[in-house]
């Protein structure tokens, strides 16, 4: 008897810290923490591509660019190990919502959102580990799907409902112009990103012949 009522005490503890695991992940608090690394990860990616950016135009020998081989130094370096901090963080969130979360986590389309994303991440890391999938169609899709990880802010986005307070309070409007500049750093990054994923094969085919030496 004894037995029996520790197992079901324990079961009740279980669910109880469960319970409060999913509360936390699933909070406010934790979703706008996640939302504010994303957005340090869209800067990332920004500066990753206006870095690649100069050496594509040093590789071309446009205008400037030729004179700088190497623009700033140890940037490509900090970076990727950026980009690895920033992927890493997401697949412990992940993982994270998995573990607490079980088959509730597969019935939200962001969750599986985030899922895929994080997928994406993982072959990018492996590809580059490796170098199995070096510059292959794969490994641009996924880079391509990485970018698709700011779409993820647009469900913080829940104070667009304080536009009809900005005429009567300062912080509703802070608050409004905050997530409105988010949203258009959103739309701009996202169609920079894809261009410069698309048109950098192209540009790289553009490349002028070494001069034999």
């Amino acid at each position: 008897m004894q037995k029996r009522v520790n197992t079901v005490l324990f079961q009740e503890q279980e669910r109880d810290l469960q319970r409060r695991w999913a509360q936390f992940v699933e909070g406010a608090r934790f979703e706008t923490v996640m939302a504010v690394l994303i957005l340090l990860n869209g800067l990332q990616m920004a500066f990753e591509v206006q870095h690649s950016g100069l050496i594509r135009g040093h590789d071309l020998g446009y205008g400037d660019y030729a004179d700088s081989p190497s623009p700033w130094p140890g940037a490509e370096r900090v970076l990727n190990v950026l980009g690895t901090f920033f992927g890493i963080v997401f697949t412990c969130e992940v993982s994270l919502k998995i573990v607490v979360l079980r088959k509730k986590f597969f019935r939200s389309c962001w969750n599986l959102f985030d899922l895929f994303v994080v997928l994406c991440f993982l072959v990018e890391a492996s590809a580059a580990e490796n170098g199995s999938l070096a510059e292959t169609t794969a490994l641009r899709l996924a880079r391509l799907a990485r970018l698709l990880r700011l779409m993820r802010v647009l469900r913080q986005m829940h104070g667009f409902d304080t536009l009809f307070l900005m005429t009567t309070a300062l912080q509703s409007s802070m608050y409004v112009l905050a997530w409105s500049c988010a949203l258009l750093f959103i739309i701009q990054a996202l169609v920079a990103f894809s261009f410069n994923q698309i048109l950098a094969e192209f540009y790289s085919f553009q490349r002028p012949p070494q001069a034999a030496g």
